[in-house]
């Protein structure tokens, strides 16, 4: 299978990538299922590139957005299209996402799903977050002791 193209989420400022996908729902009313596409003539490789490649079976890539403890679509394009300029909160949305940092674990850099050093779960209910936690992604021994720590006070992403 191919390397699927990520998601972007804009986090305090900043944007980082999401290792996972969360799903759009077909049934929203602001969420148009129409193919959308805006190609960028400056930018061959632009997102234009991407959708409907086996890079992208979703056939959407959407920009997220965590603000307020709330989550929410900002922008898609694919399949997908948002009604009026506003972003859409996320509230049909609940799960974990993944933010990969740090260099790759040695033996995962070639991978299908590379394996970062440490990764930045957000738990979310109903498109609230409602946890922070670092996953240390670590082998042998130090995996049990180190794989998960609790976040406190406000995130600081580390490239």
């Amino acid at each position: 299978m191919t390397h699927q193209t990520y998601e972007k989420l804009i986090l305090n400022g900043g944007s980082v990538f999401m290792v996972n996908f969360p799903d759009i729902p077909r049934d929203h009313p602001r969420i148009l299922h129409e193919f959308h596409m805006e190609y960028d003539a400056r930018n061959p490789l632009s997102v234009f590139s991407e959708i409907g490649s086996t890079a992208c079976h979703r056939n959407y890539i959407g920009t997220w957005e965590i603000r307020d403890g709330q989550f929410f679509l900002k922008e898609v394009y694919g399949q997908y299209k948002i009604d009026g300029p506003d972003p859409v909160p996320a509230t049909w949305f609940s799960g974990t996402i993944r933010l990969p940092q740090g260099p790759y674990v040695e033996g995962f850099s070639f991978s299908l799903d590379p394996l970062q050093e440490r990764e930045l779960l957000i738990k979310m209910r109903k498109g609230k977050v409602v946890k922070q936690e670092i996953r240390v992604n670590c082998r042998g021994f130090f995996r049990r002791l180190f794989s998960r720590i609790p976040l406190i006070g406000k995130l600081v992403l580390k490239p």
